[in-house]
């Protein structure tokens, strides 16, 4: 799963260029002293005598020390720039070895940071490659029981399947002068013809069983 980067709202970002800018400003202005000091130094170091060794070694020293300072001035600068160039990404701000929010106190009083104090801490120990993997390391997902494994184990009771019930079918025939008979069941796999002792020639269609009844009902009245 990819991690969700957080970032500082624009209102915020408006803020802290605000903060590089000023500092650029001063920056600029400390280099463009250092530069006419220097060019000052040189000026005079030319126009001294050659034989004053104490006074050129002192010049030379301090035009040493110059030129460290505006080197550091001019890295500064271009640390500066490089922060102008996050505000415009969006990404000022963000944590180059974990990812997350960098303080905003801190930011504000180093505007050129671009390490979370505990990156800073980790890189003064040796330990930055290793919190650096860790950061981008995916979260383990949380241990679940292995449920299905002991199951195997154990046999599972099997489902009993209900008892296929007989069909019943129900059938009345009626005979002529006889009363018909209790109606009982017939199971569907037994043959009807069987279970009867009546044959089957003897067996009158209903309607003319109700005729011949009537017919004899009027000769019983005679």
């Amino acid at each position: 799963m990819a991690k969700e980067v957080r970032r500082y709202s624009d209102e915020e970002l408006a803020e802290f260029k605000k903060v590089i800018e000023e500092r650029m400003q001063r920056v600029q202005e400390e280099i463009d002293y250092l530069q006419e000091q220097i060019n000052e130094l040189n000026e005079r170091m030319e126009g001294e005598s050659t034989g004053d060794f104490v006074d050129s070694g002192t010049a030379f020293t301090e035009l040493q020390l110059l030129y460290t300072q505006l080197g550091r001035q001019r890295q500064y600068m271009r640390e500066l720039e490089n922060a102008m160039v996050r505000i415009r990404n969006k990404t000022y701000g963000i944590c180059t070895v974990t990812g997350e929010l960098i303080d905003k106190k801190r930011l504000l009083a180093v505007p050129t940071a671009t390490k979370s104090l505990i990156a800073k801490e980790a890189e003064k120990s040796g330990k930055l490659e290793e919190l650096r993997r860790k950061a981008h390391e995916a979260p383990e997902a949380p241990d679940t029981p292995d449920t299905d494994s002991d199951d195997e184990d154990e046999e599972k009771p099997k489902a009993e399947k209900p008892k296929p019930q007989p069909k019943v079918i129900t059938k009345i025939i009626r005979k002529p002068k006889t009363p018909p008979k209790p109606v009982e069941p017939i199971l569907e796999d037994e043959d009807d013809e069987d279970d009867l002792d009546i044959p089957i020639d003897d067996i009158l269609p209903l309607d003319e069983a109700a005729d011949v009844a009537d017919d004899e009902g009027l000769d019983d009245e005679d």
